[in-house]
């Protein structure tokens, strides 16, 4: 009996034994169960912010990145941020949920699926600013001083057709053609004189606005619906702050129907400089951006800026609506061009369209407009030949945030108050 008897030593070494091999299999359950990662850091990327993700019973890798670049933590709820995106691999779709602050995960059946959560701060003007990073749709401008700014930074949109598309007036869904904007950029803008310049999210309707109620449409042959506006007062005058285009259709009948919509954007100021009609041929998109900022009067002693909420258009946006490689290249030369590149001129609708600026140099009072052909030029303010197309431009104040939409026309920007 004696030799049958197990020693405390042999018998340590079967309980040390069988007490591992159960670690070992507990711990790969856990991790085929669970989905643990190998690392800690990657664990607490996890814990907490994917819902069901255990029943799936398959690994997943979450990637972070934050205003276009990767990072190592996903941002907290408090911290300013959103998810527009998730991107994830082997079909998996990922939804992520900005109120439980969680990531739904749907069609999730092979190992090793990556999840990539694209962070973007909620407010929506750096939203865009962010949404450039990497971007070739969105472009950054230096600005040197001007006679009424200083040295600004801006980011605009270039190209044929980016994905700017805001529905703005309406919750519904689809969004109705009639409440569709475009993203001209985040543009520095004052609410009064002298006060702080702040990046301000600037738009500008899809198609052009026309309305009944003024008494100031008139039937045009220039126009896309048969119908347009006179941009001065009479045939005498060119100064945009005595215009009825701008007091009673723009800032009263259109802002009137905005609503509670209105309170979505700010006062700002619109700047008025007068340019030089003979110079047309040459002058490029920075010539329209320092004459649309100079202190010289239109050809009846307009202001040389004006407070407002809505206005529209400026000869520059229309430039640099290209790209930056062609700000210092002759605008009326190259008219062609912007025909095919510019998402700011209306390829199909061959019409003119009014800016905001007026000019000083020529024989009677006129005001510059996009012609069918593509240039810019000037129009008489009360022409009869001349009355144009509109579209209302306004900005938005810094506290409007994002809420959801990639920004293509059939799944456009939706913003809301902060």
């Amino acid at each position: 009996m004696k030799k049958f008897k197990k020693s405390p030593k042999k018998t340590k070494t079967i309980v040390i034994s069988a007490v591992a091999i159960t670690i070992l299999i507990g711990g790969i359950y856990l991790y085929k169960t669970y989905a643990l990662y190998e690392e800690k850091k990657e664990f607490n990327l996890l814990k907490g912010r994917i819902v069901d993700f255990r029943k799936n019973n398959k690994d997943i890798e979450i990637s972070a990145i934050v205003n276009g670049k990767p990072s190592e933590e996903i941002p907290n709820k408090e911290s300013g941020y959103i998810v527009e995106e998730v991107y994830c691999t082997n079909n998996a779709e990922g939804v992520w949920d900005n109120e439980e602050w969680v990531l739904n995960i749907k069609n999730l059946s092979t190992s090793k699926t990556t999840c990539s959560l694209n962070f973007y701060p909620k407010s929506f003007n750096e939203f865009i600013i962010a949404k450039s990073v990497g971007n070739e749709e969105i472009e950054k401008f230096e600005h040197k001083e001007t006679e009424q700014t200083p040295a600004l930074t801006d980011y605009r949109y270039i190209g044929e057709n980016p994905k700017n598309y805001v529905c703005f007036g309406s919750e519904e869904n689809p969004c109705p053609e009639e409440n569709l904007y475009r993203i001209i950029g985040v543009i520095p803008t004052q609410s009064e004189e002298n006060g702080r310049y702040l990046n301000r999210v600037k738009l500008i309707k899809e198609d052009f606005y026309t309305e009944n109620e003024s008494g100031n449409l008139q039937i045009s042959t220039s126009t896309k619906k048969g119908y347009g506006y006179k941009w001065g007062k009479d045939f005498n005058n060119n100064n945009w702050e005595e215009s009825p285009l701008n007091l009673e259709v723009l800032n009263q009948v259109y802002w009137n129907h905005l609503k509670e919509y209105q309170n979505y954007i700010s006062k700002s100021i619109w700047y008025l400089g007068a340019m030089d009609h003979e110079k047309r041929e040459i002058y490029t998109s920075n010539d329209y951006y320092f004459g649309e900022r100079s202190h010289t009067k239109s050809l009846n002693g307009g202001k040389i800026s004006f407070i407002a909420n809505i206005g529209l258009l400026y000869p520059s946006d229309y430039g640099y609506s290209i790209g930056s490689q062609y700000e210092n290249s002759a605008m009326f030369p190259n008219k062609e061009f912007y025909q095919s590149n510019s998402w700011l001129y209306q390829l199909e609708q061959e019409y003119y369209e009014w800016t905001i600026s007026p000019d000083y140099t020529y024989r009677a009072s006129n005001a510059y407009a996009i012609y069918n052909r593509g240039e810019v030029s000037i129009q008489g303010v009360d022409d009869p030949r001349f009355h144009h197309n509109v579209r209302p431009a306004f900005y938005l104040k810094e506290t409007i945030g994002y809420k959801s939409g990639n920004g293509t026309k059939a799944n456009p920007y939706r913003i809301h108050t902060i």
